[in-house]
């Protein structure tokens, strides 16, 4: 949470940070503006300070609606100083310089956002030559990706609208579904034509359009043998077809608050074969039982392990079994959730990658198992968020039936 900010830096051992960036391409910038949509922000703040936002004058309205304390960059004439520095790079290195030390920044600093790795690499060496008593920290986790694992009251209610919104836009895809007739197997539109993936996709757009979501072409609705690719987007020219097996993940953005949602359902429209209903039932039990397992500190990765033994016991592979195989179970369990789709905690038992479930904790739980050759895959997918007292919560109320039945 953001109010935690000054225990994760004195943790890391930071006396300040500062980052740059656009609001609209970096997540960090958004969180800590509070959403206000600025272009060239600077943020600066020291540890046990509030944060300062340096913001062009052009967009002072923006500015002004983050909440911060600002300060108008002009403040720093960047004109004088590229007349006393002609190359444009020392320029903006004195330029900076001139900012971090008015504001008295210095100790261990991260620099933060999203820049050219070149540039960067660059930039900070020419700054430290320049700042002596600023040493820059680079750390593998950020503090914003420590202080985002835990979301406070107000962003569990935009993460909860997010979700209502996307179970919108997944029972009107059913019900799409249910409107059409079958001939020979395939679904079939008022005018004859069979009724596409590539149709659905077109349909999930407009309602993303109309609840103000944002997708960024990643939706997966993947039949058949293409199901059982976990990230097989699907083939939009593709006919469905009763009873095969579709992986349904959807993860849209709200427009608004900038929070995802991720969820997946598993359908066959009008009806299952036997042993892809089998495969559902094994699925939907390692999911009810990572569920049911949920505490808050518990470390993150015992729910990968959980799945993996309930796989295991009942006869299927597992990724920790073969890292290579492309059958069975053969991804983590779940991620953390929020301005990013995938965020920190991994469910995983990836070595170095668990870390305790906190209040606060925002995380999917998303079992799977694949079989190509068998002609299916099958996932099943919710968000969860643990509250103050410890209580685990769905962010995706939906229901878990595998079939779509038709008239």
């Amino acid at each position: 949470m953001k109010q935690d900010l000054d225990l994760a830096m004195a943790d890391m051992g930071l006396d300040a940070f500062v980052l740059t960036g656009d609001a609209t391409l970096d997540p960090d910038v958004f969180y800590m503006t509070n959403g206000a949509l600025l272009e060239g922000a600077m943020i600066v703040k020291k540890r046990g300070e509030a944060p300062l936002l340096i913001h062009s004058p052009i967009e002072r309205f923006a500015a002004e609606q983050s909440g911060l304390a600002l300060i108008n960059r002009q403040r720093w004439d960047y004109r004088a100083i590229s007349g006393r520095f002609p190359d444009r790079f020392d320029a903006m290195v004195e330029y900076q310089r001139q900012i971090l030390s008015d504001l008295g920044v210095q100790g261990r600093v991260a620099f933060l956002g999203k820049m050219d790795a070149g540039y960067a690499y660059r930039f900070i060496g020419s700054l430290l030559q320049a700042m002596p008593a600023i040493q820059p920290v680079a750390e593998f986790e950020s503090v914003f990706e420590r202080v985002r694992q835990t979301k406070d009251a107000a962003e569990i209610a935009a993460l909860r609208q997010v979700g209502e919104k996307t179970t919108q836009v997944v029972q009107a895809v059913v019900d799409l579904i249910q409107r059409q007739a079958a001939r020979e197997g395939i679904l079939v539109k008022a005018d004859g034509q069979p009724l596409t993936i590539g149709d659905v996709k077109a349909f999930m757009r407009a309602r993303f359009f109309d609840l103000e979501l944002v997708d960024d072409g990643a939706t997966i609705f993947a039949q058949g043998a293409d199901g059982a690719n976990p990230h097989h987007t699907g083939n939009d020219a593709q006919a469905l077809r009763l009873g095969s097996p579709i992986v349904f993940d959807i993860f849209p953005r709200d427009q608004r608050s900038g929070y995802y949602h991720d969820m997946t359902r598993t359908f066959c429209i009008g009806y299952a074969l036997p042993h892809v209903q089998a495969v559902y039932d094994t699925v939907l039990g390692a999911f009810d039982a990572a569920v049911a397992a949920l505490r808050v500190g518990e470390a993150s990765g015992f729910y990968q392990t959980l799945v993996c033994d309930y796989f295991e016991a009942r006869g299927y592979t597992t990724i920790r079994q073969d890292r290579m195989t492309t059958r069975g179970y053969n991804h983590s369990l779940g991620h953390g959730l929020g301005l990013r789709v995938h965020e920190a905690p991994i469910l995983s038992d990836m070595p170095g990658s668990s870390v305790p479930l906190l209040p606060g904790a925002v995380i999917t739980i998303e079992p799977g198992l694949y079989d190509a050759e068998a002609g299916y895959g099958v996932r099943i997918e919710d968000t969860f968020f643990a509250d103050a007292q410890g209580a685990w919560h769905s962010l995706s109320p939906f229901p878990k039936n595998l079939v779509i039945p038709m008239d």
